[in-house]
Order: C-alpha cells, then sequence, then structure tokens
C-alpha cells in the first residue's frame, strides 16, 4: 500500500492537509456510510504512516511500511493487558492464584469496548448534525457566512474522535486475542474453599448455626 497515493496527497503534504485529506475520504469509506471495512482500514493506517515521522521517513527511504502494525498496536494491546492484570489484582485485594485472572481481563476490555462504541455513536450522530445544520446557514446578500464554518469544523473534530475511538477499540480487540492466546492455571479449588467458608459464616434461617 502506497500511503500517499490512499489519500491522494503529494510527498509534500503538511500533516494538516494529510488529515484534510483523510477526512474527506473518511466520510465515504467508513462502514457506516456504506464504506468497505478494509478500505477505511487502509485509510487509518495511511494517516497513521504519514503523520509519524518515523514511518514516512521510512517509507520515503525504503517504499515500504513497516511489517508491525502502526503506532505499535501490538504493543498497545500488551501494555493494556497488563495494566488490567495489575489494576485487577489490586482491586480484587485477595491472591491472585485463587481466580480467572484472564476471564477478568476480558471482561473488562468487553466492557470497554463496549463504552467506547457508544461515545463512538454519539459523535457519529454529532457529526452528522453539525453537518446537516452547517447546510442550513447562510449568509445574508453582502454578508460571510461564518456560522457554516465553525459548525464544519466543529465536525472535524468529532470525525477525528470517532477515528481516535476505532483506534481504541482495535487496540482493546487485539488485546482480547492476547488474552485469549493464553491459559492461565489459577486454583480454583482455592477459590471454592473461600467462597464455601465465607458461606460458612453467614446466619443461618432461624438464628441457627
Amino acid at each position: 500500500m502506497n500511503p500517499y497515493e490512499t489519500l491522494g496527497v503529494d510527498k509534500t503534504a503538511t500533516p494538516d492537509t494529510i488529515k484534510a485529506a483523510y477526512r474527506g475520504k473518511a466520510k465515504k469509506a467508513h462502514p457506516d456510510a456504506g464504506g468497505s471495512p478494509q478500505a477505511f482500514s487502509d485509510l487509518l493506517r495511511a494517516r497513521a504512516v504519514l503523520l509519524s515521522p518515523r514511518s514516512r521517513a521510512q517509507f520515503d527511504r525504503t517504499g515500504k511500511i513497516e511489517d508491525a502494525p502502526i503506532d505499535n498496536e501490538n504493543a498497545e494491546a500488551m501494555n493494556l493487558v497488563m495494566e488490567i492484570i495489575v489494576g485487577t489484582i489490586k482491586g480484587r485485594g485477595n491472591s491472585p492464584f485463587t481466580y480467572d485472572l484472564l476471564g477478568d481481563v476480558k471482561k473488562t476490555l468487553s466492557g470497554e469496548i463496549k463504552n467506547i462504541d457508544r461515545q463512538r455513536g454519539s459523535f457519529q450522530d454529532e457529526v452528522r448534525t453539525l453537518l446537516s445544520l452547517a447546510k442550513r446557514f447562510s449568509a445574508k446578500k453582502g454578508k460571510q457566512n461564518a456560522i457554516s464554518p465553525m459548525l464544519e469544523a466543529r465536525a472535524r473534530q468529532r470525525e477525528e474522535q470517532v477515528a481516535d475511538a476505532d483506534r481504541e477499540i482495535r487496540k482493546r480487540e487485539t488485546a482480547i486475542k492476547i488474552a485469549d492466546g493464553h491459559v492461565f492455571a489459577y486454583d480454583a479449588t482455592t477459590q471454592y474453599m473461600g467462597l464455601a467458608y465465607q458461606m460458612a459464616q453467614l446466619p443461618m434461617p432461624g438464628g441457627f448455626r
């Protein structure tokens, strides 16, 4: 893939030009707008390559995009798994050997994906509303339309937030795949014994123990 051709920019394109080209193509390429997931993924990748000085310089020098996912997506996903593991251990307080740690990791990641997707949907709705509003404003004769450009600029900001949300979701999906590729041998017997002990401490009906 040639990121310059994918975005339709030349090799002297500035970051602002690259972002503008991405926004223009992403509107049609986004799956929600009838585009294909692959085309939208290519746009995201091209944008990431050209906005990364190191990746862009490498492509300009070799004509190749590094094999590792742009923005170290795998490394970021792995770090996310580690953060959740550590956070889960601290949050539970009990021995990490007595429960399904990987199950907790995947449950946390799935919950985060749902929350981010919900926020992404809100941003997408706002983009559509802002662009529709912008079309309805016009300046009186001899005056300049100052409102529509502001609404369109706000819509572009939201579009970038949609793209950011897409990246965060992909990162968490990658993290789940990493977790799925592992097995954690926790001591289920100890877990059940602890639960049985807790239940034994509860008062029985009628005041009996």
